[in-house]
């Protein structure tokens, strides 16, 4: 029997979304079909919460939110054949280390390893490099409880349906189990530096095809930005345990968190302390295992829009980008992150069928940002440019089917697997139905 007490207050990690509404968290399937057949009774949805690092509509509900916490571990794995099977809950920090300790890796990562494996793949979460998909084209199976109770399995003997799953927004069924794809564990060298914007576009092609991960994070009131260029290594990690706490932890979290602060009470003197920030940006180089490199301690709170685009259209973009806010004045203290994603043919997948950018625009939390990321969105759209599902946009299904080829049979493959629409919120129900 269930006891679900009343309702809660939810919010996500930045504070931007939020709802009341009856948490769960699980210990087994029994209790998720028990939950789903409750919900099929009483005319109620449900959305599943990873780590709430989405900054989009994706989870609040007033009815029920599941928290699949309790679902983490490892429960299979084969060094041999290069894959491990993980729980939908274990944070991903889990997986890199468990994968660590038995020799492999996941191909990429994003800049955060705090989400779920199941909330970071279900969105589309991404890393940097012109080789390198969306995490989630690694997925080799799931396991998941659909809209009718059952316990399925998809797997590469049905890689249609499977590249559904691949980015599914929760609304394909409540994920128990995701199987991916590892390779032996590397080391990657580092290198961050400040560059010119201007330098960077002008070698944009060779930057991003010869280097393993190449990202970089520019001050749009400033020419200039903090660049990362990372490649596989055989070199010993380094022990720089201090200078790594004072770049990763003192400088780019406690001062420039004190920075973002006094530029939110000065809002006149955004460019003052942007030049600010830049002058902190030094050369630098770091050596360790990749999990060790990729993910960074991410203090300060903010909201984010970011779109992927044609790769083609990155230099007119980010001109476009710096004009929008310039006009609106905005807040733009933390960088806009540029990075550069493989195509591949996954249904709701930004990068579906071509090379991309990725653009992220943010704002500290609390500044206004509305109007700006709205007319960036509508510039974005002009240039083929599609939404990170987990930030910030004003997706309609008119748009969805504009920019999604195979939207439509996305939409079949969820009607077949939750027909009574339960795993849909307000703002899914709008895309979807």
């Amino acid at each position: 029997m269930l006891l679900l007490g009343g309702k809660k207050k939810w919010n996500n990690w930045a504070g931007n979304q939020t709802s009341e509404s009856f948490l769960y968290t699980p210990e087994s399937e029994d209790q998720l079909i028990e939950l789903i057949q409750l919900a099929r009774d009483k005319k109620r949805n449900i959305r599943v919460v990873g780590s709430g690092h989405s900054f989009s509509s994706l989870v609040p509900t007033n009815d029920f939110i599941v928290d699949m916490k309790k679902f983490s571990g490892c429960i299979e794995f084969s060094k041999e054949e290069s894959w491990a099977h993980f729980k939908s809950g274990t944070v991903l920090k889990d997986v890199n280390s468990f994968l660590f300790q038995n020799g492999q890796s996941l191909r990429n990562l994003g800049d955060v390893d705090v989400q779920t494996i199941s909330g970071a793949l279900a969105t589309g979460t991404h890393g940097t490099g012109r080789r390198l998909p969306i995490i989630s084209e690694d997925i080799l199976e799931v396991t998941y409880v659909n809209g009718l109770g059952e316990i399925k399995t998809i797997t590469e003997n049905e890689p249609e349906k499977l590249q559904a799953f691949k980015v599914h927004l929760g609304l394909l069924g409540i994920i128990t189990s995701i199987k991916v794809r590892t390779i032996s564990s590397y080391k990657l060298h580092c290198v961050t530096k400040k560059m010119s914007l201007t330098s960077i576009l002008k070698d944009f092609d060779r930057l991003t095809l010869k280097n393993r991960n190449f990202e970089f994070f520019w001050f749009p009131y400033t020419d200039y930005a903090q660049v990362k260029l990372m490649n596989e290594t055989e070199r010993k990690p380094d022990n720089k345990k201090i200078s790594n706490w004072f770049n990763s932890i003192f400088l780019e979290n406690l001062l420039y968190g004190f920075l973002i602060k006094l530029c939110m009470l000065f809002k006149s003197k955004i460019i003052f302390f942007s030049n600010l920030c830049i002058k902190f940006v030094s050369y630098s180089e770091k050596v360790d295992w990749s999990h060790q490199i990729y993910a960074t301690p991410r203090w300060n709170k903010f909201c984010e829009t970011e779109f992927s685009i044609p790769l083609e259209h990155i230099k007119p973009c980010l001109k476009k980008v710096r004009e929008i806010i310039f006009k609106h004045k905005q807040l733009s203290i933390i960088p806009v992150e540029v990075r550069t994603v493989r195509q591949d043919n996954i249904l709701l997948s930004p990068a579906f069928n071509r090379d991309s950018a990725y653009i992220a625009i943010h704002t500290p939390k609390g500044a206004e940002y509305r109007e700006c990321y709205q007319e960036i969105e509508r510039y974005m759209y002009e240039i083929g440019g599609r939404p990170h599902w987990g930030k910030i946009s004003s997706l309609s299904l008119e748009r969805c089917k504009k920019i999604y080829p195979q939207f439509e049979y996305f939409r079949r493959i969820r009607k077949d697997n939750d027909p009574e629409g339960i795993f849909l919120n307000k703002w899914t129900k709008e895309l979807f139905i």
